[in-house]
């Protein structure tokens, strides 16, 4: 039941408690159990809204991959967090790169100044490569 239910918040977090009853048929009081029991134990980490970026007026959409000095990379993965502005979000990952970077900004020349003002100035960066989401 949790698995459903799980699966069906991540198709869509925003559907009525009673919808969900309906489609699960338990109560809605059993769904809002459920769901609260999810969250405490860490099932459910949070809920969050799908952004159509475009329609906030941000046309460009990119990936950083970021090559960082071994003893920085929490304090650049932070340094990144901050700017919530252009940053959607930031892992840190294994392979080529350390940090991952989603990155959105009004246009390309936007972007540009973005990578240049903020993210290139930030100490322990030590190669970046930038890949524009084309579709």
């Amino acid at each position: 039941l949790d698995r459903r239910l799980v699966s069906i918040l991540q198709k869509d977090a925003s559907r009525p408690y009673r919808e969900l009853a309906k489609e699960l048929g338990i109560s809605v009081t059993t769904v809002c159990n459920r769901i609260r029991r999810l969250i405490q134990i860490g099932v459910i980490k949070r809920i969050t809204a799908e952004v159509d970026y475009t329609k906030l007026g941000y046309c460009a959409e990119a990936f950083l991959g970021i090559q960082v000095q071994p003893q920085k990379i929490r304090a650049v993965l932070e340094e990144l967090k901050s700017k919530r502005e252009y940053v959607v979000s930031v892992q840190i990952v294994t392979g080529h790169y350390d940090i991952i970077a989603h990155i959105v900004a009004r246009d390309t020349a936007d972007l540009r100044d973005f990578l240049m003002r903020e993210v290139y100035k930030i100490d322990g960066i030590l190669r970046t490569e930038t890949m524009l989401v084309v579709g």
